[in-house]
């Protein structure tokens, strides 16, 4: 996989750009529920279309007589694919969630991570351009597989207050508090599709230039937090030096 230029792009608003798969929206396929282990749908692809792509394409054959652009010397700029953001929830009932990457605003092809676990990973540009005429692309894909949200989002533990014995806070805080009360947990990003200004050092804002925002929404597996739940009141009860009072139970 290569990419030749061809040449020096000038005229950047006639080249013609296309997109596939920026339109936005849920972006895992319908048939894969994105629940936390140990669900069967923890590994997901990209919904259809399967590739999110943008091509760039020139038609600047030489003329007779050669007059910019159409002298063979207009080269194509190359198109990218920036992730331009990346939310997730940032509390609830007052406590911090955490585990949310940086975007990178990318400028160059890589592997950028969305969430733990999960990745952007943007190839190209790939193609070439020959005397005015030619083609790039490059394309973006979704991979991996959604980890058991408490790996990184924070969760309830015991051992930082006096736990409610009656197990009346079960589900109710930190990551399975947001997913009880709100459903999915939603990983919100933006993808930007436009083309490279001259040297890397930019966008051009080309007039076609996209920036569309994306979801992926995580289903809470509640029966898997039963398991860590108990684990992590057996570890508070063992922490205790003394019986809790009748109002330090129930608060």
């Amino acid at each position: 996989m290569s990419f030749t230029p061809g040449g020096v792009p000038r005229v950047f608003p006639q080249h013609t750009v296309t997109l596939v798969g920026a339109d936005g929206g849920e972006v895992v396929s319908a048939n894969l529920p994105t629940m936390e282990p140990p669900s069967p749908g923890a590994t997901f692809a990209n919904a259809t279309p399967a590739t999110i792509s943008i091509t760039e394409a020139i038609n600047f054959p030489p003329a007779v007589p050669p007059v910019p652009p159409l002298d063979g010397l207009e080269g194509l700029a190359g198109p990218m694919i920036s992730l331009t953001e990346i939310s997730i929830p940032s509390t609830y009932l007052g406590e911090s969630l955490s585990g949310q990457p940086t975007a990178p605003n990318n400028l160059v092809a890589g592997t950028f991570p969305l969430f733990p676990n999960v990745n952007l990973v943007v190839v190209g540009p790939v193609g070439t351009a020959t005397a005015g005429v030619g083609s790039a692309v490059t394309t973006a894909t979704i991979t991996g597989s959604i980890a058991e949200l408490n790996s990184w989002v924070t969760q309830w533990n015991p051992s930082s207050s006096i736990p409610k014995f009656d197990g009346s806070d079960y589900a109710k805080v930190r990551s399975e508090g947001f997913g009880r009360d709100n459903g999915a947990f939603t990983v919100t990003f933006k993808l930007k599709f436009d083309l490279l200004a001259l040297g890397g050092v930019g966008l051009v804002n080309h007039p076609n230039a996209v920036e569309s925002t994306y979801t992926i929404n995580i289903l809470n597996n509640f029966d898997n937090d039963k398991d860590q739940y108990i684990a992590d009141y057996k570890a508070a009860y063992d922490a205790l030096d003394k019986v809790p009072e009748l109002s330090e139970r129930n608060s």
